[in-house]
């Protein structure tokens, strides 16, 4: 099983209590969850689809959790002995020169680098719909 949880939200909750409700900041942490489920869905490799339909999410007041119950997740996520690494730049078409073989690949925190990336931008879309601006 993976399991990857996001956490070090505090601050960024803390900061926002200064200007959204309550209801603000659960819809905002929803939003967050339901994006990365949703992009790590997204990047799954798929051969039977188990390990897309095997991605689930938890989200709790300042934590969101993302896990897939499928158990070679692991090594799609961060690889084995006999599967090379790959480059940080581009982590699934490298090949190992060895084995030849096609690298790992992670798509659970592709999925959570790619939404933190774009975390303002949720937080200005749930802040203009409470607000109507």
């Amino acid at each position: 099983m993976v399991s990857i949880e996001v956490t070090g939200l505090d601050s960024l909750i803390k900061k926002m209590q200064h200007v959204a409700s309550p209801e603000m900041i659960d819809e905002f942490m929803a939003q967050m969850g339901d994006m990365m489920l949703n992009q790590a869905r997204a990047y799954s490799p798929v051969r039977t689809g188990d390990m897309m339909n095997g991605i689930n999410k938890n989200t709790t007041e300042q934590e969101i959790e993302l896990f897939c119950d499928v158990p070679y997740a692991v090594y799609n996520e961060y690889g084995s002995y006999t599967t090379p690494a790959g480059t940080p730049e581009n982590p699934i078409e490298s090949t190992g020169p060895v084995s030849g073989k096609v690298a790992y690949r992670p798509f659970m925190r592709s999925a959570v680098y790619t939404v933190m990336n774009e975390k303002d931008k949720i937080f200005d879309m749930v802040f203009r719909r409470y607000w109507n601006v």
